[in-house]
C-alpha cells in the first residue's frame, strides 16, 4: 500500500467517524435519523475491505434512515450503502455500457468476500 492509499483510507475513516455525531433531525431539523452503531461498525469493516482491494471510495455521506453511503464517481458509478441494520446494498451503473448491477449483502453476510468482488 502506498502512502497516498494509506492517507485516503485514514481520511475516509475520519469522515465515517464524524457521522457518529449526527443527531436526530440532522437533515433539515425534522428528518434524518442518527447513524446507527451497527452501520458505523459495518462501514469501518467496509473501509478495511476497500483498503485491502486498493479501491477506496472517494466520498462518504449519511443516509436519511441512519445508514451510510460510499461512492466512487466516474463512468462506472459504484455505490455501497450500509443500511442501519448492517446489511449492505451495492449498486453499479455503467453509464457508457448502459448496464446496472446490484447485490444485497445480509447483515450477517461475509462482507470481505462479497464486497471484494465489486472492488477488484
Amino acid at each position: 500500500m502506498t502512502n497516498t492509499e494509506s492517507q485516503d483510507t485514514q481520511h475516509l475513516l475520519e469522515q465515517v467517524a464524524k457521522l457518529r455525531n449526527l443527531e436526530e433531525g440532522w437533515l433539515d431539523g425534522e428528518y434524518g435519523d442518527p447513524i446507527t452503531d451497527t452501520a458505523l461498525a459495518r462501514a469501518e469493516e467496509a473501509v478495511s475491505v476497500m483498503q485491502a482491494c486498493g479501491n477506496v471510495a472517494g466520498s462518504v455521506f449519511p443516509l436519511e434512515d441512519g445508514g451510510i453511503c460510499f461512492g466512487w464517481g466516474d463512468c462506472t458509478s459504484l455505490t455501497v450503502d450500509i443500511e442501519p441494520d448492517g446489511s449492505v446494498y451495492v449498486h453499479n451503473a455503467d453509464i457508457v455500457a448502459g448496464m446496472c448491477e446490484d447485490e444485497t449483502i445480509p447483515a450477517d453476510g461475509d462482507l470481505s468476500r462479497a464486497l471484494a468482488r465489486w472492488l477488484s
